[in-house]
């Protein structure tokens, strides 16, 4: 069991060091100096979208709700899993990180196409 749980943190641990990896491709027109600044981001939000696949994972496996029971006398109601609710808190925190990667990136010169329209 111990070799499973070993192998499964490896695995965890290239997958997340592929998102770095993707990330860091997209996010790496950020000026070296914000860059520099913001590795970590990257970097948490690589372990955060991974982390996040796996409780979705489980969450799709055994559903976002469970009965719960708070004592033998009350009648067991449907809550929220815990998990359910995590995953919330880490998907707000993951698109918050990606709003800032995204609002470092530096502003393009969009340059309009001429479409023919007022050749006409």
């Amino acid at each position: 069991m111990k070799v499973s749980k070993d192998k499964e943190k490896l695995e965890k641990v290239e997958r997340i060091n592929n998102e770095l990896l993707r990330l860091t491709r997209i996010f790496e027109k950020i000026p070296k100096d914000k860059f520099e600044t913001l590795e970590g981001v990257i970097e948490e939000a690589a372990n955060i979208r991974i982390t996040m696949q796996d409780m979705r994972k489980e969450l799709d496996s055994t559903g976002w709700v469970e009965l719960f029971q708070q004592s033998k006398d009350v009648e067991p109601y449907e809550r929220t899993r815990p998990l359910a609710n995590q995953y919330s808190t880490l998907n707000k925190n993951y698109q918050n990180l990606m709003k800032m990667l995204k609002d470092s990136l530096p502003k393009e010169d969009i340059t309009e196409d001429n479409d023919g329209f007022d050749d006409l």
